[in-house]
């Protein structure tokens, strides 16, 4: 069955209330606050697994300890034709090009919204996207910012959609320099004090991520979201055969997600919060993020292969392998394994 169908339904039967509850969280060693926000545990659902918003209180009941809802636009698109989900079973990976497909603002707040109503301590990021059509990318991230200052506890401005022609370039230091200019002229002039993150993608050359994470310091964002999906097929893939489209997510590009990570932990001197994504499937995956710079982790692709169990498993995970190491919290881990340049 096309795998779309089968995350729809998925998300359908949590919005009714299926899939449990986690229950018996040790999330003392791993409660933080950051910029503002109080996460009870770092362990997030990363943009595009629900990016319709309609079974946010049901991540609550499962531990998450945030969420990133979206990519959203300011108007409906329907995305790219499908099938355009693929699931590469053998290695327990995917290859999305979905093209951004949303409801828009209107549908979007409206369920987030009544969301937030049941909600009791889970954070809800809002991840912007420009629309397809727009030829002028800094006035929709401007336009989300200031339409979601007051429903968002965290804004991810997307820059790295490997899935939309042309907006891979979003990312690229020329390009997003004025996103950001913009985005922080925005903030100052409206007082705003949500925080607001930029998501990147693992394929920028190191040289570029260093300039795209000193816009970042400059303009003030507080943090980065590493990463998106990546163009590259590696060799280690057994799957065939390949979509030729679209990006992949999951183990196979866990290694490269990580040094992303990393860099941006030496680049930023540790001055930016980072949420690291990227092929985590464990605790220890997760844990090797955190050490690498990271103080939140997303998951996607390790629930389809793994369960929704997955996300006390490693809640728990890392806060035994945290003891392990004489951790009393899981600040003291963040970029132990980076030294800030």
């Amino acid at each position: 069955m096309d795998a779309e169908i089968l995350h729809r339904w998925h998300l359908r039967g949590l919005a009714l209330g299926l899939g449990g509850r986690a229950n018996d969280l040790r999330e003392e060693r791993l409660a933080q606050e950051l910029c503002g926000i109080r996460f009870p545990n770092p362990v997030g659902l990363a943009a595009g697994y629900d990016k319709y918003a309609v079974a946010v209180p049901a991540f609550e009941r499962l531990g998450f300890g945030f969420v990133e809802l979206g990519s959203v636009t300011p108007l409906p698109q329907p995305g790219n034709p499908r099938p355009r989900m693929h699931r590469l079973g053998a290695d327990k990976a995917m290859i999305n090009h979905m093209g951004l497909n949303n409801p828009g603002y209107d549908v979007f707040i409206d369920r987030v919204r009544k969301a937030e109503r049941s909600l009791t301590r889970m954070p809800v990021a809002v991840n912007l996207a420009k629309g397809k059509a727009q030829e002028d990318p800094a006035a929709d991230y401007v336009n989300g910012v200031k339409t979601f200052e007051d429903i968002a506890d965290l804004i991810v401005l997307n820059l790295s959609c490997p899935n939309v022609t042309g907006f891979k370039n979003l990312q690229d230091p020329d390009e997003a320099e004025n996103i950001l200019r913009s985005v922080r002229a925005a903030r100052t002039e409206g007082a705003f004090e949500t925080p607001v993150f930029v998501k990147i993608g693992p394929d920028l050359p190191a040289e570029k991520l260093e300039r795209l994470t000193g816009l970042c310091i400059d303009h003030g964002m507080e943090g980065i979201v590493a990463t998106n999906l990546t163009h590259a097929r590696p060799d280690s893939l057994k799957t065939r055969p390949l979509p030729e489209k679209g990006g992949l997510s999951g183990p196979p590009m866990r290694d490269q997600a990580t040094k992303t990570i990393a860099n941006v932990y030496r680049f930023s001197g540790g001055k930016l919060i980072i949420a690291g994504i990227g092929g985590i499937s464990s605790a220890g995956d997760a844990y090797a993020k955190i050490r690498a710079g990271a103080s939140l982790i997303e998951l996607y692709t390790g629930l389809v292969y793994h369960g929704m169990g997955l996300v006390s498993d490693i809640v728990n995970g890392l806060d035994a392998l945290l003891e392990r190491d004489g951790f009393r919290h899981v600040s003291e881990a963040v970029g132990i394994g980076i030294k800030p340049s």
